[in-house]
């Protein structure tokens, strides 16, 4: 009860940040945001908060969860939905109402694909929230891929790198010519399903 959906709002950034390092605390034991990461997140080209966010807030306008769709990419083939939910009111039926505003958004975007493209749909989650798990199993997403996190312990002094003759390590602004750069980062995406080449003008914006 008293729980309504809304457009999240840039001056709301602290609430947002406040919510974000709660959920990822909970999922990961980590904060990774602050209010001025969360602009950052909001101002990426090409993405909007009234068209491709929504949040849940309640009768004090405390955040309990977040929902984004990222579809900012050409050739706008791959939408990205991303959830943050507070950890008290997980399975509360919260997530099945923003999926369904996720879902609705992404079938919008499929008329920005290229025609006769693969457009794809895709969610992350925690392998602690395996209730989450059925839930995105159940509405018909299946399993790719597996992402995971390695923490290293570095000593204070680092060994030295050493590279065979053939390779060394360069910076971009040594290279004159970008287009090699552009053309290998390409090259690595040739397996990737729904993978489809950028114009080439959209390359050099990026």
């Amino acid at each position: 009860d008293n729980l309504r959906i809304e457009i999240p709002q840039k001056k709301d950034n602290h609430k947002a940040a406040e919510l974000f390092n709660t959920f990822y605390f909970f999922c990961t034991a980590e904060n990774r945001y602050t209010p001025e990461s969360v602009i950052i997140e909001w101002e990426q080209p090409r993405f909007s908060l009234k068209d491709d966010a929504r949040i849940i807030i309640d009768k004090n306008g405390k955040w309990l969860a977040y929902v984004a769709v990222l579809n900012t990419e050409s050739p706008y083939t791959e939408n990205i939905i991303v959830f943050r939910i507070h950890p008290d009111y997980l399975n509360c039926g919260i997530g099945s109402v923003l999926t369904n505003r996720a879902e609705k958004k992404a079938q919008e975007n499929i008329s920005k694909a290229p025609v006769q493209s693969k457009v794809l749909v895709r969610a992350s989650n925690f392998l602690k929230m395996e209730s989450s798990s059925f839930f995105l199993k159940n509405l018909g997403f299946s399993l790719s891929r597996y992402y995971f996190r390695m923490i290293m312990e570095l000593p204070e002094q680092q060994n030295k790198i050493t590279l065979i003759p053939e390779i060394r390590i360069d910076t971009f602004s040594n290279r004159k010519n970008l287009k090699e750069i552009i053309e290998c980062t390409e090259d690595c995406f040739l397996d990737h399903w729904g993978w489809w080449r950028m114009p080439d003008e959209e390359l050099w914006e990026d």
